[in-house]
């Protein structure tokens, strides 16, 4: 039986195709995947649980909600139902894009408004944990890389806390 040294895949990005290669094989083999689905199962799996078939039954819907910066102005979003919130806030330049939105630093904090709360996923431990360590944070204190877009927020304001060094920020 012929293993495969186990190394990271490099991935491609191509429009609406992701090609996969092992740099390894003689002849790469090339898997295509859907751009969308195949960007929220990688969020996804690294903050949440979330069921496949979620996924495909949503992947075309599109929800509207803002983020209000700690000054005030108000940033509208798109985002594709079960796309993660850190992802489509690193698209509108809310988010540093040095972050790959893995639950490992807290620079996507947000206040969740009181009406939404009981709409979004529990905190994980971890979550709850890297909160805890937060400067600002609050009982409405959410990590964006652990939350979903979803039609149940759609005109939701996710508010941003004054930024911190402690919180990843150069100022």
């Amino acid at each position: 039986m012929h293993r495969f040294p186990l190394q990271t895949v490099p991935l491609v990005r191509h429009k609406k195709t992701f090609l996969l290669q092992n740099m390894n094989f003689s002849s790469p083999p090339k898997h295509t995947l859907h751009t969308n689905l195949a960007n929220k199962i990688r969020d996804q799996a690294q903050t949440s649980s979330v069921q496949l078939s979620e996924l495909e039954d949503e992947s075309e819907e599109m929800v509207k909600f803002s983020f209000v910066t700690h000054e005030g102005e108000e940033i509208e979003v798109e985002a594709e139902c079960g796309e993660n919130i850190m992802v489509v806030g690193q698209r509108y330049e809310v988010f540093p894009s040095t972050c790959n939105a893995g639950g490992e630093c807290t620079i996507c904090h947000v206040y969740v408004e009181d009406e939404i709360t009981h709409l979004l996923s529990e905190q994980n431990k971890r979550e709850e944990e890297m909160l805890d360590n937060t400067e600002y944070s609050k009982p409405n204190s959410r990590l964006c890389c652990y939350l979903s877009a979803a039609k149940k927020i759609e005109g939701a304001r996710f508010h941003l806390p004054k930024p911190t060094k402690k919180d990843g920020y150069s100022t």
